[in-house]
């Protein structure tokens, strides 16, 4: 043992010590002595006459026991603090510096106890997970005999680089930030025995270790064209399969002459059209050096060579386990992600292709919801309740959501699929399954057969106008390996679900919920027979719950092949789910059995008769499901599910999204003073600061941003009375100066945000999500960075740790680490010389709420400016139509996109920025074009209706002041024709719809 390590742990045993007297030692001491409080001897008396020694004994006495309380309070909340993970709470007037030194200096013993290891056998710890078995080590006071051996080959040093020690660090960060896991820790360790001096514990400011290079052989691969919107860490997720390996393309491409002629030398600018070369690992990058010696006997124990230095044990990991050279390694999460609690369960897993589904059909809901909002007002959302459905649908949904339309369009590009026995679809992350019934010759992109073809899911069908082919297809689980696992129901026709009670009962209502809800299920009609009543609010016109069987029967003459025309597909398929065996679904089940041609019906049944079906799921109590069927050999899977309560709030948030309603745009109740005092989340004045219009003949004057007589837009443009008094009231002279006193940085921040090469950061929302900064840029996960900056500027009053932790999902130490990168990202502040992310204990919102809470200071953002330019120039009346025309300029695309997968839930929160600002974007677009119109200047109203619609492509607002605007400017026909295109002719996922009574009006 080295002289540090012994003074270490002679330090911690003294402060454990010192620890117990405090604790233990003192009461004792003084109960002993006699020293316990008494007030009998404070009276008036006593303190009046001359003190014989008794008063001041007693205040001694007293005072020893609140000393001594004090330090018992203040090491206890230091210890389990230490032993919880978190922040020791600040108790007031208890000064606890000297307490956190004392428990910090206690915890040395323990921390540094596991240095001594490589003096003893390791014995493997209770609490790690099993091992593979290993053969134990001779131990070093008997060694083993054992066959000589030929002198091991010498292996090429690994490749390394040097790493400073900064203040805070350990082995274990170190290992985690730079190598991928906290676990590789040992390598770190192995590499620098003579700077580590065999004290692993405490690592000196200053210090210079190496550590293992990242890096790998690489050969150059093929090229990859940008494409608008790429950027480079997508481009290694996509190609590279991480997005931390960015720099390998950068690297491998800054030699390449690009089409202007130009080279890369930013991996944050990259153009449209430009060339990347895509590195690929050397054929033989995963090959070891040199290949270990076989042993020369079966039986012969492992032998740590002089050389190698023994693992350290530490109370934070388990022993590590060696790895053949040519195993892959398991990379860390991204963001040590943390389950949310309000997660569903029943959505997640095997159930992500209902989460699919459902992401699917809100979507189309939104869409048509958007068609119903008139101008100045907002959609309503899911209620309060319903709220933990649809973060769930929107962290597990996109991902399947992608997925199911790739297959459904691969599926539909099959040239003859009644030739194609579907058995089950297997979905992967990068690829798509078909399992065959019987051997079949497949199309392009699928590639493999007879009875097993794969094809990546990227590939889509250019038409997609064809039927789907099996419409009865419906995911029962998930594999170990995240394969999801669909089972096309026609193709057995009876499916047996057997095994635990509640768990088959979970799954026939998944397998109900998903056949009404899935793009491709659009023709079946689902029939339950006392199981699932919950889910008829999905879809009442096809999702039937029966409480007796009497449907069974006519349906069986239904069914029946006798009188049908053979050899065509039916208009209507049938998945009927029923609790419990019966004489008449014997009938049904005997009637889809025995059709030679295609019946397009299935039959799921609770604990059938083995001799009623084809295929039989079994599923034990902890969920795990078996398949009996001949091409679904040795298929294991975790089984799909919803409980009663999930399947009552699926249906619940499916029926609250179906009808549009409307609200006036919401506004801070909470904001007294300032300019958040005098708007609404859109940008819009309060009715209390602004006068309503004059009657519509009159002119309205200077003070509103239409002057002229509401009849006269009304004539000239795709708008409304209602439209025109809603959005440009009469603004008085007082609120015009208030508004202007209140943001006088607005031009400089405009400046700012305009300027090439600005000094403050910018935060791009109003289109594809997107940051821009001055500081260190971090080496990869940008996006996420972005997000966790979005989530400061939309909580402008301060945030704190808990509310981080719960809006983004992550690790208490995950998070503290990458707000520490966001703010070097950020930089410093050039007004005030402070980092724009200050220490969440010195900002303003601390201050003001008594406890740390996070704050972004000076960061432009296009939202918020957007909303500062509409204010005032609502406030400035006509003359303020230029300060609309500039905040339609920052819009970029349609807003809140691109967002980081598995991210954002938070903004389902409160108020919805995301639908906000959509709505923002298109009155204030409605607003431009209306005042341009009867000025003639089209180039203005072409403009703000062009941005309008690629920021809200399913609004009809913008769409009708396109039309005007084309009409407006002799072509007529062409407006009809948008109007008949994107009106009535527009087909939302359910088929044309009628127009809403605004657009019909204003259509004309």
């Amino acid at each position: 043992m080295n002289r540090t390590g012994m003074s270490t742990r002679v330090r911690g045993l003294f402060a454990c010590l010192t620890i117990l007297a405090l604790l233990i030692g003192a009461p004792i001491a003084l109960l002993l002595l006699g020293a316990i409080p008494t007030f009998d001897g404070f009276t008036w008396r006593d303190l009046l006459r001359q003190d014989d020694g008794t008063l001041a004994l007693q205040a001694i006495t007293i005072a020893a026991w609140i000393t001594w309380a004090w330090c018992a309070t203040t090491i206890l909340l230091e210890t389990v603090a230490r032993l919880r993970g978190i922040t020791t709470p600040r108790l007031p007037g208890l000064p606890q510096g000297t307490a956190s030194r004392l428990v910090s200096a206690a915890a040395l013993l323990f921390i540094a106890i596991p240095a001594a290891a490589p003096s003893m056998t390791p014995a493997r710890a209770a609490a790690t997970p099993p091992v593979p078995e290993t053969p134990t080590p001779p131990s070093a006071t008997a060694p083993a005999k054992v066959a000589p051996s030929r002198p091991a080959p010498k292996l090429d040093a690994p490749p390394t680089i040097n790493y400073t020690v900064k203040r805070g660090d350990s082995l274990w960060r170190i290992a985690d930030s730079h190598l991928g896991a906290g676990t590789r820790f040992t390598e770190i360790i192995d590499l620098n025995p003579e700077a580590l001096a065999g004290d692993a514990d405490f690592l000196p400011v200053g210090l210079v270790l190496r550590l293992p290079s990242p890096s790998e052989p690489t050969t150059k691969g093929e090229s990859y064209v940008v494409k608008p919107g790429d950027t480079m860490s997508e481009v290694a997720a996509t190609e590279l399969h991480d997005a931390d390996r960015y720099p390998e393309i950068f690297e491998a491409s800054h030699d390449t002459t690009q089409p202007d002629g130009t080279h890369l030398t930013d991996p944050d600018q990259i153009q449209p059209g430009w060339t990347l070369t895509i590195p690929r690992p050397h054929p033989h990058a995963n090959e070891p050096r040199v290949p270990a010696p076989p042993p020369l006997h079966p039986d012969a124990p492992s032998i740590r060579t002089p050389e190698t230095r023994p693992n350290i044990a530490t109370p934070d990991a388990a022993p590590p386990v060696e790895a053949p050279a040519s195993a892959p390694s398991r990379e860390a999460p991204e963001e040590s992600e943390v389950a949310p609690s309000w997660i569903l369960p029943g959505l997640t897993g095997g159930g992500a292709v209902l989460a699919g589904g459902l992401m699917l059909l809100l979507r189309r809901h939104y869409r048509s919801q958007r068609r119903y909002r008139v101008p100045g007002q907002e959609m309503v959302g899911p209620p309060p309740e319903l709220r933990h459905v649809e973060k769930t649908i929107h962290l597990e949904g996109p991902r399947a959501a992608a997925l199911i339309e790739h297959l459904d369009a691969m599926l539909r590009m099959l040239s003859e699929p009644e030739h194609v026995h579907l058995v089950a679809a297997e979905l992967g992350h990068r690829q798509i399954t078909l399992h065959l019934g019987e051997p079949a010759a497949l199309p392009h992109p699928w590639t493999g057969g007879p009875s097993v073809w794969t094809a990546e899911p990227e590939v889509v069908a250019t038409d997609n106008e064809g039927l789907a082919p099996y419409p009865l297809l419906a995911s029962i689980g998930q594999s170990d390996d995240g394969h999801l696992w669909l089972l096309n129901l026609e193709e057995p026709g009876v499916i047996n679900l057997t095994g635990d009670r509640e768990q088959t009962e979970a799954l026939a209502r998944h397998l109900a919920a998903e056949l009404t809800v899935t793009p491709w299920s659009m023709l079946v009609q689902v029939d339950a027979h006392r199981i699932a009543p919950e889910l008829t609010d999905l879809d009442p016109l096809r999702l039937h719950h029966h409480d007796t069987s009497d449907f069974l029967l006519p349906l069986a003459a239904d069914l029946d092949p006798a009188g049908r025309l053979p050899g065509f597909d039916p208009d209507r398929y049938h998945a009927v789910i029923i609790a419990e065996d019966s004489e008449a679904i014997r009938v049904l089940t005997k009637t889809i059995r025995l059709d030679d041609d295609r019946s397009g019906a299935a039959a799921v049944i609770l604990d059938a008769l083995p001799d009623l079906s084809a295929a039989s799921l079994t599923i034990t109590a902890d969920g795990h499901l078996t398949i009996e069927h001949p091409a679904l050999r040795d298929v294991r899977l975790r089984a799909a599910g919803l409980t009663s309560e999930e399947a009552t709030t699926c249906a619940a948030i499916v029926e609250a999204t179906r009808s549009a309603k409307s609200r006036p745009m919401p506004k801070n109740e909470s904001a007294t003073h300032g300019m958040e005092a005098l708007i609404d989340a859109a940008g819009a004045l309060r009715p209390e600061y602004v006068h309503e219009r004059p009657p519509d003949l009159e002119p309205a004057g200077a003070h509103s941003l239409l002057p002229e007589a509401t009849t006269t837009y009304v004539d000239h443009c795709a708008t409304t009375s209602e439209d025109v008094h809603q959005l440009a009231p009469v603004v008085t002279a007082e609120t015009r100066a208030t508004v202007t006193a209140l943001d006088p940085a607005l031009d400089d921040d405009l400046a700012e945000w305009q300027a090439s090469s600005s000094r403050l950061p910018k935060l791009t929302l109003l289109g594809p999500v997107y940051l821009r900064a001055n500081g260190v840029v971090p080496p990869a996960r940008r996006p996420y960075f972005a997000e966790l900056l979005a989530y400061l500027t939309l909580h402008p009053n301060g945030v704190s740790t808990g509310e981080f932790l719960e809006a983004i999902g992550v690790s208490r130490s995950r998070l503290t680490i990458d707000l520490g990168k966001l703010r070097n990202w950020l930089g410093t502040n050039p007004r005030t010389g402070h980092d724009h992310l200050q220490d969440a204990r010195r900002t303003p919102a601390a201050n003001r709420l008594g406890h740390p809470a996070y704050q972004a200071e000076d960061v432009l953002v296009d939202l918020d400016l957007f909303r500062r330019l509409r204010a005032r120039g609502e406030a400035r009346g006509a003359d303020g139509i230029a300060d609309l025309h500039q905040a339609l300029r920052l819009v970029s695309g349609e807003p809140f996109t691109q967002l980081r997968e598995r991210g954002w839930s938070w903004l389902l929160d409160g108020q919805r920025h995301d639908h906000i600002a959509v709505s923002m974007i298109v009155d204030t677009a409605h607003l431009v074009v209306n005042r341009a119109l009867p000025e003639h200047d089209y180039d203005i109203a072409l403009e703000a209706a062009e941005i309008a619609m690629r920021a809200a492509p399913y609004d009809d607002v913008p769409c009708l002041d396109f039309a005007r605007v084309l009409a407006a400017t002799g072509h007529p026909g062409s407006a009809e024709d948008h109007i008949a295109e994107r009106l009535y002719n527009r087909d939302d996922g359910d088929g044309p719809s009628d127009p809403p009574a605004r657009s019909r009006r204003v259509a004309g």
